[in-house]
């Protein structure tokens, strides 16, 4: 975006003040959408964003426990740390117990509307079985350990 400077001597001292305010606007609109454009410094966390057309079936023979979240949202800032700790601990390409992924709820209002999600953090637990209508919602702590008691429990 170039701008053509005026000569400010011969402007109205109204006028550069004008210029002066278009001029830090149009900078800020530039800053915006290079900053927007700039992937998130803290990158994916552990528990992978789920592709809404994978995240549900739980593979038949694992289940599925997906947390429903914003990135605006102050209690699923707070709630992802343990639930990254529980993703961590479940995402060995080769273990074979549980699915742990989490879902962005302002991305995918389709699926938000689907399983009726009123608030976020959400958290949906698929059991192993091919029926992808089959889900429970958990509504325990978000604690690492309340949630990883509650899927060693679902498990059985």
């Amino acid at each position: 975006m170039y701008m053509i400077a005026p000569n400010l001597k011969t402007l109205p001292p109204g006028m550069v003040y004008a210029y002066a305010m278009i001029v830090f606007v149009a900078s800020c609109i530039v800053i915006y959408q290079f900053l927007k454009s700039l992937p998130s410094p803290r990158g994916p966390g552990p528990g992978p964003e789920a592709r809404m057309e994978t995240f549900a079936d739980g593979e038949g023979s694992r289940g599925s426990l997906t947390m429903f979240h914003s990135p605006g949202c102050g209690h699923c800032k707070s709630a992802m740390p343990a639930f990254d700790q529980l993703a961590a601990e479940y995402s060995n390409p080769g273990d074979k117990r549980v699915i742990v992924n989490k879902v962005d709820g302002e991305q995918n209002d389709a699926e938000v509307e689907r399983y009726g999600i009123k608030g976020f953090p959400t958290y949906i637990y698929h059991p192993k079985s091919s029926d992808k209508n089959t889900f429970t919602e958990y509504g325990g702590g978000r604690d690492y350990r309340s949630m990883k008691n509650y899927v060693e429990y679902q498990r059985r």
